[in-house]
């Protein structure tokens, strides 16, 4: 009560946020093991799941964890009881915007590498994107300050 109607995207829960690292890892596991398979169909599922991610987490830097963010509104709900202290949300979002860009970019750079076309790209290792992000996330679940 009386906080301003854009409180939502200033702060957040830690829990909340502890818990979408732990969704994020247990997503980039997945895609992961996609890419560590030599197959060029699991690297493209892998590359759409990425961006999938990459989505969700344009969509809780513009929105907060709110319906538009799949993993964000799974997490709350999943600890809506044990929400944890308010924290600011700017660090995170813009650890989240970092994700998007990385992951969004990947998408076409798996297509053109499995095209065999020579184009451009910024993020040329998928599987190095993933393992670093898997890192962070990791990082952020355990050690959230």
């Amino acid at each position: 009560g009386g906080e301003s109607a854009c409180t939502f995207q200033t702060r957040l829960f830690g829990n909340v946020l502890r818990t979408t690292a732990l969704l994020q890892v247990g997503w980039l596991l997945i895609c992961l093991a996609l890419l560590l398979t030599s197959s060029d169909a699991a690297a493209l599922t892998a590359a759409v799941m990425l961006a999938m991610l990459g989505l969700d987490c344009l969509a809780f830097c513009l929105v907060g964890p709110s319906p538009a963010s799949l993993l964000g509104t799974v997490a709350t709900w999943i600890v809506w009881r044990r929400r944890g202290s308010v924290a600011s949300a700017v660090p995170y979002k813009v650890t989240f915007a970092l994700y998007a860009i990385g992951l969004l970019l990947n998408l076409p750079c798996e297509i053109s590498r499995l095209n065999s076309s020579s184009s451009f790209c910024p993020v040329s290792n998928g599987k190095g994107l993933t393992t670093t992000l898997l890192i962070n996330s990791s990082v952020l679940f355990v050690f959230r300050f």
